[in-house]
Parts: C-alpha cells; structure tokens; sequence
C-alpha cells in the first residue's frame, strides 16, 4: 500500500472514528441536540507538510437546545494530523442563528475551528454583522459553549447612529449586551459622528 493510500485511509478512519465518538457523546448530552456534520473533501499535495491534509469546501452546523445554530463554511483549509479536532480555514464565513433574537454573520481570512467544542478564533479582515452593527476588527473568538463573542485589536464599530474605535469588544449573545473596552483604562474610546440625542 503506498504512503499516499495508507494516508488517505487513515484520514477517513479518523473522521468516522471522530464522528463515533462525537455521536456516543452528544446522544449522552443534554444540551446539544444535533452534532456538527462535516462536508469535507480531501485533496492531499504531496509538496505539503508530512503532518497535514488540505481540504477544499468546508462545512460545519450544530444547534444547541434552545434552537440556536451555528454554520461555518470555508473554501479551504488545513488539517493537523498531530491535532485533528483543530481545522484551519481559510477564506470564512459563518453565521449564529439566535432563537428570536437575529442573524450574526462573521466573515474572516481565517479561522481554527474546534470541532469537538465548536470554538472558533477567527483572524484577519474580520468583519461581524448584525442588525444595523458592522463591528471589523482584526481578531474574533467565538465561545458556543459560553454564547459569547470577544473581538480584538483594531476595533471599528459603526452602526446608523455613530462610529467607535476600541480594543475590546464583548459581545454576550443570550442578553445581546455588549462592552467596549480599551487596553489601557486611562486611554478613552474614540467616538466619531452623532448619538441620537446629539452628544458627541
């Protein structure tokens, strides 16, 4: 068997042993009632590193019990077969589907998916939508586990009403409340246009 098939085969064993395993644990749990089903093809370069797969059009969903899903899609991206629940994407998009409370859609050059807990650190050209909000920054960690978002470094918030440069964006998904923040206490959010009543 030549080392190409010999890899080949034990990629896809991987992925139906990692669905096994994630099938025998979230029938087991309470609070995810549908498991992340990837939609992957594998496309393996010999000129690439011994220790990765490349995988052309990624898909992942999941919803939790309350009826909130979660997609993420990318064009391409890489598998360690040192770490394989890490996947590396690249060119992304995701979208968070809150039971009546909107659509949030993330667009990112790339992100590292965990398809064991569905965390997602996403990096580069981040630009995060939701209802008149457009939030670009340069990094973004989604928490499913914890329905929340915290956005990073380079933060420029822009809605219908004002502009806002921060550092820190959180962002609580169940309460949609959100904080900006800076660095440095001492250092002050910069805001640019008007506020409905006004006050700059």
């Amino acid at each position: 068997m030549s080392r190409k098939t010999f890899v080949q085969c034990f990629f896809i064993l991987l992925i139906f042993l990692t669905l096994g395993v994630f099938k025998y644990f979230y029938q087991n749990d309470e609070k995810l009632d549908v498991v992340a089903s990837p939609k992957i093809s594998i496309n393996e370069n010999e000129n690439e590193n011994e220790n990765r797969n490349s995988i052309e059009k990624i898909e992942y969903s999941t919803t939790d019990r309350e009826g909130n899903s979660y997609n993420i899609t990318s064009k391409s991206g890489e598998l360690d077969l040192a770490n394989a629940e890490i996947i590396t994407m690249l060119d992304v998009n995701a979208k968070i589907i809150l039971t009546d409370r909107g659509l949030i859609t993330i667009e990112a050059d790339f992100a590292k998916y965990n398809s064991t807990n569905y965390n997602t650190n996403f990096f580069n050209n981040i630009l995060l939508k939701f209802e008149d909000h457009n939030i670009n920054s340069d990094k973004l960690d989604f928490f499913f586990d914890k329905n929340q978002i915290l956005m990073s470094d380079n933060i420029i918030y822009k809605s219908s009403m004002t502009e806002m440069n921060a550092d820190i964006l959180e962002i609580d998904l169940i309460t949609k409340n959100f904080r900006l923040l800076m660095y440095n206490e001492s250092d002050n959010i910069k805001i640019i246009g008007q506020l409905n009543n006004g006050i700059n």
